[in-house]
């Protein structure tokens, strides 16, 4: 399976930081439903809770329904990301593949995510465990996998958990 590890992240995130989430070749969301979570946007310092590795991230409004991310990298340049919100059973889930025009096509990772507080945002990458590679060209049986198992700490990349918080904000509650 092709794994591909993220520079630095978000929610809304970015695996950089953290272990290796699940990679599918199709995208479990499209462009426009839901909207936009404006508690996302802004500046933040993405913390891996495993390394204690810090990255700055930026989420911005591309348009009414995609994110823009960007993460720094250590040579101070930046990455770019798309982001598409989406929901299973009420809980908020996020899209994000690269954005490299000349690398030809990527792959789809998928972290969900939830406030801790004003300031702070845990995010949690769908991990490898549940979902095979044969899954990852069928949407319809990703979707049904990730809403069978919204409990299950299988579901989650042990590796991949970030704690976003704003710059000077208060950690929150582990």
């Amino acid at each position: 399976m092709k794994r591909t590890l993220l520079s630095a992240s978000l929610l809304l995130i970015l695996a950089g930081l953290c272990g290796c989430p699940y990679e599918s070749r199709a995208p479990l969301a499209e462009s426009g439903v839901p909207p936009l979570d404006s508690r996302l946007l802004g500046t933040w310092s993405a913390l891996d809770r495993e390394s204690g590795d810090v990255s700055s991230l930026t989420v911005l409004a591309f348009n009414a329904s995609e994110y823009l991310i960007q993460t720094a990298e250590d040579d101070g340049s930046w990455s770019l990301y798309r982001g598409v919100p989406f929901t299973i059973a009420e809980t908020q889930f996020v899209q994000i593949n690269e954005v490299e025009p000349d690398a030809g096509p990527h792959g789809y990772i998928f972290a969900r995510y939830h406030a801790l507080s004003d300031e702070t945002i845990e995010v949690r990458f769908v991990g490898e465990r549940l979902l095979s590679d044969s899954l990852s060209a069928d949407p319809g049986a990703i979707a049904a996998t990730i809403a069978a198992h919204l409990k299950d700490p299988m579901l989650d990349d042990e590796e991949s958990v970030l704690e976003l918080r704003r710059p000077g904000g208060s950690p929150g509650p582990k």
